[in-house]
């Protein structure tokens, strides 16, 4: 039996702007390219072609772009090398997309990245997101990825079922007040009534994120037109039954004074940078970093910065955040705008394949982060918006973290920056701690650097992970200690999420490998099953002088927030978080 190809539509929802026509959608880069026999695809140069769209088959107002680019593969060069004559290998690559206008809005159909053929700042970067939670429920979700703005640095967080199937509710991590969600998936049916009046029923698996993505059987070109009309049903539904999460961060309509602070942020720099012979410092970019694009999975994409010079290799990625700004400051502070911030906005992130050629080009402003504190408020930069979160919930974070049972346990001593020496470094860690302890104490399990490789990687993680640094068996309890020292920086962020991994894990044993890989560490067999499982945070500072109470003027406030998100995940994991004080002189 013949299956039925599957079918994609990737839907774009275009701001309207003052228009004299469809093309003034295209980025005037692309149509300088236009050709004027449109008919012809044998062009020896970039072109775009334009067609005009069959009413009969799409009755929609709209225009076919096509753009027709001409390429060699990367390897050509190294072929080459080692041919004994020139070889030549012209490659054809082609991006398509459709604008269109339906009920006094306009639209874009994507074909092959077409997307790029769009002027980026038309597009309607929320339409994805927002529709996707009105077509979607909760126990319809295949794949969330969420911002932590909190965290340091801040990062995204994707949780998605790897067998395709729904995540359950306990394991969506998605219950904190201090989230963006900003991609969801998740299989759904809408129900569109075809030119018969009959109601048909489309299974389809959505995706959202800036475009909608649609993907089902033929019935979705075949019925584009009472698809568009069920799509706007939903969307005048003005969101009714859309999925919400609690969160205390709010989006910002007014941002002028935010984007004043970041202006103002630039000029700073380009100062430091001109004072110190074009050298910025590492602690002057504090607030201020790129974020990786959530969206790209390839390993193999490059990327450089349009009238930004990065490197020969266009390997955007492999600088360093101070590598970035001191070419990226090096061009504002030469730009004749009025501001840096008109300078900066101008900039675009250019992502290439393996063979070199360009795959997209995205607003570099969209993938800056930059926050501040004014008044009560923490301010921050996501995604091209301006966020708030009110700094007064420190009495809400501060009760919660108090709350937390601290475990107490005399073998785990002080620790000696005099003794506790790696035999490599001769310098003080965790590890050369970790080692003793467990030496003299045989029912603390050392699993310090011994790494849990799943078959099933998770969420972010790639490879193998540390479940824990100490393992401990208990009458009723499994301990999974891990240990860092500081209650900030690098080191705090390592600590909560190796616990965010640990849980991760630890709350699906269903799976064996987690059960075989901890009872290959012990000499007695252990049934994770059998009996409560809690996850400890060892924190090692100078200034603890009290074991049996935590000290919270020890913490920043972003730190207390990732244990109180910490906290929260946990709890819908069924596991319990613990606080373990370790003084250090």
């Amino acid at each position: 039996m013949k299956t039925e190809a599957k079918k994609l539509l990737n839907l774009f929802h275009l701001k309207k702007a003052k228009i004299t026509s469809l093309n003034d959608f295209v980025d005037e880069n692309y149509m300088r390219l236009k050709v004027q026999n449109s008919q012809s695809f044998s062009q020896k140069r970039d072109s775009l072609h334009v067609f005009q769209t069959e009413k009969d088959n799409f009755p929609f107002k709209g225009l076919i772009f096509v753009l027709e680019l001409n390429s060699h593969p990367g390897w050509e060069r190294q072929i080459n090398l080692f041919s004994k004559r020139q070889v030549t290998m012209p490659e054809k690559k082609f991006r398509a997309v459709i604008i269109f206008s339906f009920e006094k809005e306009y639209y874009a159909l994507s074909y092959n990245r077409g997307d790029l053929i769009l002027k980026s700042e038309a597009i309607d970067t929320s339409f994805g997101m927002n529709i996707s939670k009105l077509l979607l429920s909760k126990d319809q979700l295949n794949n969330i990825t969420t911002f932590h703005a909190w965290s340091n640095p801040p990062l995204n967080y994707t949780v998605y079922s790897p067998q395709k199937s729904s995540i359950p509710l306990y394991k969506q991590s998605i219950n904190n007040d201090f989230i963006i969600v900003n991609k969801i998936s998740g299989n759904s049916i809408i129900e569109i009534h075809n030119s018969n009046g009959e109601i048909l029923q489309l299974n389809t698996k959505i995706i959202g994120n800036t475009s909608l993505h649609l993907e089902g059987a033929s019935l979705l070109e075949k019925n584009f037109l009472t698809i568009m009309k069920a799509l706007k049903n939903v969307i005048n539904s003005k969101g009714k039954n859309s999925l919400t999460w609690t969160s205390e961060i709010s989006q910002l309509k007014e941002t002028k004074k935010c984007n004043t602070k970041l202006n103002n942020k630039l000029h700073s720099l380009i100062n430091i940078f001109e004072k110190n012979n074009g050298e910025l410092k590492k602690g002057s970019l504090k607030n201020i970093c790129f974020l990786k694009d959530p969206t790209n999975t390839d390993l193999a994409s490059t990327f450089t910065i349009r009238n930004v010079h990065v490197d020969n290799t266009k390997k955007f990625y492999n600088l360093n955040d101070l590598e970035h700004w001191q070419r990226i400051i090096s061009t504002l502070s030469k730009s004749n705008d009025l501001s840096p911030l008109d300078s900066f906005s101008k900039l675009k992130l250019v992502e290439y394949d393996e063979n070199n050629d360009k795959i997209s080009e995205k607003n570099l402003f969209n993938f800056l982060y930059f926050n501040y504190k004014r008044a009560e408020n923490f301010f921050f930069l996501y995604s091209g918006k301006w966020y708030c979160i009110p700094i007064d919930l420190t009495e809400k974070i501060t009760t919660s973290v108090k709350s937390i049972p601290i475990y107490t346990n005399d073998q785990f001593r002080p620790r000696d920056k005099r003794t506790d020496l790696d035999d490599n470094t001769c310098r003080p860690t965790e590890n050369a701690y970790t080692e003793k302890i467990c030496a003299i104490n045989p029912n603390l399990i050392k699993l310090d650097k011994d790494t849990f490789k799943p078959s099933i990687n998770l969420e972010n993680n790639h490879g193998s992970i540390e479940i824990c640094d100490i393992f401990e068996i208990k009458d009723d309890r499994l301990n999974f200690i891990c240990l860092k020292p500081g209650t900030s920086g690098q080191s705090f962020s390592h600590l909560i999420a190796q616990a965010r991994n640990s849980a991760m894990y630890l709350s699906n044993l269903n799976n064996t490998e987690i059960s075989r890989f901890i009872n290959s560490q012990c000499t007695e067999k252990v049934d994770l099953t059998s009996k409560k499982i809690n996850i400890i945070l060892g924190i090692i500072h100078n200034k603890i002088n009290d074991t049996n109470n935590i000290d919270l003027s020890l913490f920043p406030i972003m730190s207390l927030i990732s244990i109180y998100v910490l906290k929260k995940d946990l709890e819908q994991k069924n596991i319990e978080l613990e606080l373990l004080l370790i003084p250090s002189n």
